[in-house]
This record gives structure tokens, sequence and C-alpha cells, in this order.
């Protein structure tokens, strides 16, 4: 038997991890990424990491960017990796 916690939710189900890089281009309003987020929602949950949302949270350059940033980031699941079973 294993010492490792593993969540068996995650690790059964497949998940697409969204860099901020792609959120950041969906809120400049490249079309590309808009195009790339809807094609990807049809084959996977789509997914963030906690250090997207803090690259996305801390590069907000004012609260009306901030407040854009949060409605944007609640679309989306958290993606969380035990680092104990790595």
């Amino acid at each position: 038997m294993s010492d490792h916690n593993v969540d068996l939710d995650l690790a059964f189900e497949t998940r697409i991890l969204v860099d901020s890089d792609i959120l950041i281009d969906v809120m400049r309003k490249v079309p590309v990424a808009a195009f790339v987020l809807q094609d990807a929602k049809k084959h996977a949950p789509l997914a963030i990491s906690v250090i997207t949302r803090l690259e996305l949270v801390s590069g907000s350059a004012n609260r009306e960017n901030l407040l854009q940033v949060e409605s944007i980031l609640r679309r989306f699941e958290y993606f969380r990796r035990n680092i104990s079973s790595c």
C-alpha cells in the first residue's frame, strides 16, 4: 500500500491547464485566444493553477482591471496537485 496521498478525482479526470498568457490575451481581446479556450473546453474542463491566479491578480494595474481578472478567474476550476504524491 502506498503512503502517497492521491486525490482520486484528479487522478482519473482530465483537465486542461490554462496558462496566464492565454488569459491575458483573452482580456486584451485577441480573437485567437478566445477561440483556443472555446475549442479546448469541448475536450475537457478547463483549470488554472494558483500560480496563474497570482500572476493575473498581481499584474492588475488598477481596481477595474482586478475586477475583470476576478470575473474571468471565477469561470475556472483550480488545478490542485498534492506535492507529496510527486
